[in-house]
């Protein structure tokens, strides 16, 4: 169930009000936030849900030395320089090219064609890394 919180910050606010409600933002599972100026700050309103973070928008981090052996963490090292050069060439982020969740899996699943990261078979693809 959804639930409402106000905050205040004057417009002197020596970053006390500020503070409180950045740490509150922080701690919760915002759904969304209302400001109004009044005539000596601002006043939000905010509406969060129980249950702290989402993690599904914030998951853990994954230390991939650790999470992967020494010789799979050698290839995805080389997948991320890859995607980086990829990111690089069309101009956008390395992870609209692909996650290091996904590096992970190629590497974990020994992908060696493409499409069967994504749970196509190797079968369905017409071109193979040997025909490039």
């Amino acid at each position: 169930m959804a639930q409402y919180r106000t905050f205040f910050v004057p417009l002197g606010d020596g970053g006390e009000a500020q503070e409180a409600l950045n740490a509150f933002l922080r701690s919760k599972r915002v759904l969304g936030v209302e400001r109004v100026f009044a005539r000596t700050g601002w006043a939000f309103c905010v509406e969060w849900l129980e249950g702290g973070r989402d993690t599904a928008r914030n998951p853990p981090k994954v230390d991939y030395r650790e999470a992967l052996s020494p010789a799979d963490f050698e290839v995805f090292s080389r997948l991320r320089r890859k995607r980086k050069e990829l990111a690089e060439s069309d101009g956008v982020q390395v992870y609209t090219v692909m996650t290091n969740e996904q590096l992970a899996e190629m590497v974990r699943l020994r992908v060696t064609a493409p499409g069967t990261v994504f749970g196509e078979t190797a079968g369905k693809s017409s071109e193979s890394r040997e025909s490039r």
